[in-house]
């Protein structure tokens, strides 16, 4: 069975250019050994660990206030109430409370932030791949397309008369 590559390069959705799939390998072993990408890679990935507790924090406290405030506003009566038992509880009864509202707020926050992943992907807490990212700035100087914009490569390929089928690497 026959086995050719083309490797397609768009920038921006526009056709830059293509390579022979063998070159693209020979740039992705050559990037790979460098050792400082992976410690570079590491700290992207603890970057984005950050990015993701902060903004969880930051949304929990959000939620909290707006629901607080939405309680106020179209619930008076129930804050009274709430307030009138708290100044009845024991200090193990507030504790208790202040912990279940505390666990259903970072429930809450949580199901928020899987929604946010699962809509905008990883990019949006900040993650990037830092060795792709040093593979395409090798693909963009053999090919001298511009440094900027969204970079798509497609393998169309060629496998004993079966036609072409294509795969794609993004940036």
């Amino acid at each position: 069975m026959t086995h050719s590559s083309i490797l397609r390069v768009s920038v921006n959705g526009v056709e830059v250019g293509s390579l022979p799939e063998e070159l693209y390998e020979k740039i992705s072993r050559e990037v790979r050994r460098n050792k400082w990408l992976y410690v570079l890679q590491g700290f992207s990935f603890l970057n984005s660990v950050l990015v993701v507790l902060s903004r969880f924090l930051e949304y929990a406290a959000i939620l909290s206030v707006l629901f607080s405030i939405f309680v106020a506003v179209y619930s008076p009566d129930t804050t009274a109430t709430v307030w009138a038992a708290l100044m009845r509880a024991t200090p193990e009864q507030v504790a208790n409370g202040f912990r279940a509202m505390a666990e259903l707020t970072l429930f809450m926050t949580g199901l928020g932030m899987l929604a946010m992943l699962s809509l905008k992907g990883f990019d949006y807490f900040g993650a990037v791949d830092v060795i792709q990212r040093e593979i395409n700035r090798y693909v963009r100087t053999y090919l001298e397309v511009p440094s900027e914009g969204h970079m798509t490569i497609r393998a169309d390929v060629v496998q004993g008369g079966n036609g072409p089928t294509t795969a794609s690497s993004n940036e």
